[in-house]
């Protein structure tokens, strides 16, 4: 039986599963579905609000001509996957994920969230977590072994580690970055 769908919080402590469907704060269906090339505009504007919000928009600018090149190579590739979040007045939402061999153990697939954002005012829905089990689906599907999930260092970073952790997660490792300056 499908769980209620309501605002985060307000579900009965109820789980989502399988293809039920985010609501918004109005009460209005968000639809989670695969991304398609009808998306690409939102897709990548979406892609821009992430990165600005990403520490990573502090070290590089945001190439929208080479992340659109990117996105109609990733529709393509039966390694990566996008999804968008549709609330009906348009995309509020994206996530992406890619499968590899663990380079250690190339007998073992990993599939690995590259992105997953949700505009301001779609968040406290079920959107985020919809997304997450899309993922997860997908990276059932593609037959990994593990999905690696990101938390960005920021203001949401412990808000991640919980969701993470309450959705079977574990911390593995942190990830450094340092600019490298060429010619000195």
């Amino acid at each position: 039986m499908l769980a209620k769908i309501c605002k985060s919080g307000d579900n009965g402590g109820a789980e989502t599963y399988g293809h039920q469907q985010p609501q918004s704060a109005r009460g209005c269906m968000m639809r989670v579905r695969r991304a398609n090339h009808e998306d690409k505009k939102a897709f990548v504007k979406q892609a821009e609000a992430f990165f600005a919000a990403s520490p990573m928009s502090e070290r590089a600018a945001f190439d929208e001509h080479g992340f659109a090149n990117f996105y109609d190579k990733a529709l393509e590739s039966d390694t990566v996957a996008f999804w968008v979040v549709d609330s009906g007045d348009g995309i509020v939402g994206i996530c992406g994920a890619m499968v590899f061999p663990l380079y250690f153990a190339p007998t073992i697939k990993i599939a690995q969230e590259l992105f997953w954002w949700i505009e301001p005012e779609a968040r406290g829905t079920t959107a985020g977590k919809q997304m997450m089990f899309e993922i997860e689906g997908w990276a059932e599907q593609v037959g990994a072994d593990h999905l690696f999930m990101i938390a960005l260092e920021n203001d949401r970073s412990k808000t991640m580690e919980r969701v993470y952790g309450r959705n079977g997660f574990a911390p593995i490792e942190r990830t450094f970055t340092k600019e490298i300056r060429h010619g000195h």
